[in-house]
């Protein structure tokens, strides 16, 4: 019985799969993983995969826009057309980025810092959207990258809204990094708890010493999916002190973008 009920399965898997399309995926995989972008020998390394057939791959995705090679190291990189497709899946039929974008514009000005969008991808975070800040010693984040939901304050508080917020949870990794990370599932939902009351989730140097991160997050109309605006600064400039008033400052900032989704 056992050998009649998975046959089916595998032949469908074997007829119907396209085996280039499933490396192009992995290989964009990849890439988002990588800030700096990858070469083709670092490709074959990563996916085991023939180095004509991640070139062919590349260069197709090249052409359609969704990679782009600089000539000078050879290292492709994802394009923010790739962006479109996640923005599409976070809000189906819902302009979020024009939305948001003056938002991220306001929070960047007022507070000097880097302020970003991004939303839960798998078991990760990626940034869909950067407004840089105005001081001149400011965090440069690239459009694109992926960050851990455990340490930072957008992981959090997108965690802490999330319908899949168990689930989620149960299946995250949790390195440590400082010894302020959280490490423990149940520690995590206890302290979810708290952001979810507060409004707002923080990064108190959890991931990299020096750097503090404050974020709320944006409930897509629906409850299928959440993102999150936050600022990053360093700790000398962003006061455990100054927590509430900005926190305060992005979460007004998401309840009024939840407002304009719920009348597209």
């Amino acid at each position: 019985m056992s050998d009649k009920s998975t046959k089916p399965e595998q032949s469908s898997k074997t007829k119907y799969s396209v085996p280039n399309l499933e490396r192009s995926f992995l290989i964009m995989e990849h890439l988002g993983q990588s800030s700096e972008g990858c070469t083709l020998t670092e490709l074959v390394k990563l996916t085991g995969f023939p180095q004509n057939s991640i070139f062919r791959i590349c260069r197709t995705l090249g052409e359609l826009g969704y990679l782009s090679c600089n000539q000078e190291n050879k290292r492709y990189q994802l394009t923010q057309r790739i962006l479109n497709l996640a923005v599409g899946a976070v809000a189906p039929g819902k302009s979020i980025l024009p939305i948001a974008s003056p938002y991220l514009k306001q929070i960047a000005q007022e507070t000097g810092e880097t302020c970003c969008l991004g939303t839960i991808v798998g078991n990760k975070g990626v940034v869909l959207c950067v407004e840089d800040g105005t001081h001149p010693f400011r965090f440069s984040i690239d459009l694109g990258i992926s960050f851990h939901l455990h340490t930072s304050a957008p992981g959090k508080a997108m965690l802490a809204n999330h319908p899949d917020k168990q689930s989620i949870v149960q299946n995250l990794e949790f390195p440590r990094f400082t010894g302020e990370t959280i490490t423990k599932p149940a520690d995590l939902l206890e302290h979810l708890d708290e952001v979810k009351e507060c409004g707002y989730g923080v990064d108190r140097e959890e991931e990299f010493a020096g750097q503090h991160c404050i974020g709320s997050a944006i409930r897509i109309p629906g409850g299928g999916s959440v993102c999150s605006i936050w600022i990053t600064a360093p700790s000398s400039r962003l006061k455990l002190t100054d927590f509430p008033r900005v926190g305060q400052l992005i979460r007004k900032a998401c309840l009024d973008i939840e407002s304009q989704l719920e009348y597209q």
